[in-house]
């Protein structure tokens, strides 16, 4: 099987954005021509969310040829500023449903992915001799590329080959599908860069989860540490690949977390600015420990108006009734992030309730979302 280099699966998902009429489709084929064979197919999918409803060209299929005769490819178009509206929505949309191979995931993507499977799968069974397909996207089209990878694998029975850039998280759990997804894949087919100061790669929060898991995928330095909406555009991630290949761009994070070093960030007086791209690292982590010493297994409860802010209330509040460590856990988590709000800091553990935790979580992630928000509004 070949692989994309990262060039090539960077300037996929950049040229997948300017495909909004026939004529640019040719064109879009044209310039991929030493990839593709047979003319690609536009797919349409509903980016609706809520009341809030929206159409686009959102995804192109092709046939490869030369090297890659026997594959197929998926090219995924992410958010818009021109039509943030109906996108953001699909981003931000809280709840879990069922993949393809009955794991939880991300609802708004996968309500989004589920509109274009008919016709994917019509696309392949016009070419039943397509082996590998290369699933590639950024943005929110790296969370739909995401999941029909697995879907492609899963019911499709085809061998699949994943490639994001800017990508938010997917998976829901512990262990649920972005486990399972990369033992079914391997690490060596699933291809996730970053930057690290990119807000879209920071949302949703634990419980969800990227992929590869375990596995840190391509970090990329952009500009320093601080939140940034340029960090999300994919002209710069074209640019931070520029002609390296995949085995130059493997490096981890430079931030190394462990439950040592976590522990002290959150029991530390000193300033923490929220626009810090390693504070939301610090905080998943946390979130995670907690949940995991205080819960056997994650069970959704994204029903109704409950919100992710919801879910992890209930999380850290059971944390509280797990002994004097992991409440310890819980309680320096809200203090810490209350003092990155602002807000008046508790003295002790007995004043923290449910609607403390969930006031305080609930301000946390819409600073996140506004962050998100902004870098999709300044697309071009």
């Amino acid at each position: 099987m070949t692989t994309l280099t990262p060039s090539q699966a960077s300037s996929l998902s950049a040229g997948v954005y300017a495909v909004l009429t026939p004529e640019l489709l040719k064109a879009f084929y044209a310039r991929y021509s030493n990839l593709f064979g047979a003319a690609p197919k536009v797919i349409n999918a509903d980016t609706g969310a809520r009341l809030v409803n929206g159409e686009s060209s959102f995804a192109i299929c092709a046939r490869g040829e030369k090297e890659y005769k026997n594959d197929a490819f998926f090219v995924f178009r992410g958010t818009t500023g021109t039509n943030y509206g109906a996108d953001i929505i699909t981003d931000l949309r809280i709840g879990v449903s069922v993949s393809a191979g009955n794991d939880l995931v991300h609802s708004g993507f996968y309500q989004t992915f589920r509109s274009m499977t008919a016709e994917l799968g019509s696309f392949i069974a016009k070419h039943p001799d397509v082996t590998t397909v290369h699933c590639v996207g950024h943005s929110l089209g790296g969370a739909i590329a995401t999941l029909a990878a697995d879907w492609v694998n899963r019911t499709l029975g085809k061998k699949a080959k994943l490639y994001t850039f800017g990508a938010p998280r997917v998976g829901y759990g512990f262990k649920g599908f972005s486990n399972k997804l990369t033992a079914k894949l391997g690490n060596s087919n699933i291809h996730r860069v970053y930057h690290g100061n990119d807000p879209v790669t920071m949302i949703p929060v634990f419980p969800y989860s990227h992929v590869p898991n375990p596995g840190y995928g391509h970090y990329l330095p952009y500009a320093g540490v601080v939140i940034n909406p340029k960090a999300h555009f994919i002209r710069n991630y074209v640019s931070s690949v520029g002609g390296a290949s995949w085995e130059q761009l493997r490096r981890l994070p430079p931030l190394t977390l462990s439950t040592t070093n976590v522990k002290q960030w959150l029991k530390s007086s000193s300033p923490a600015n929220l626009n810090d791209s390693s504070v939301w690292e610090k905080l998943n982590y946390a979130l995670a420990y907690v949940a995991q010493a205080a819960l056997a297994t994650l069970q959704p409860v994204f029903v109704g108006t409950l919100t992710i802010a919801d879910q992890l209330a209930m999380i850290l509040q059971k944390g509280l009734t797990k002994g004097k460590e992991i409440s310890g856990w819980v309680f320096h988590i809200i203090r810490r992030l209350m003092q990155m709000l602002g807000m008046k800091l508790l003295e002790k553990v007995e004043d923290l309730t449910t609607a403390v935790i969930r006031l305080v979580l609930n301000r946390i992630i819409n600073k996140l979302a506004e962050d998100v928000r902004r870098a999709i509004r300044s697309l071009r």
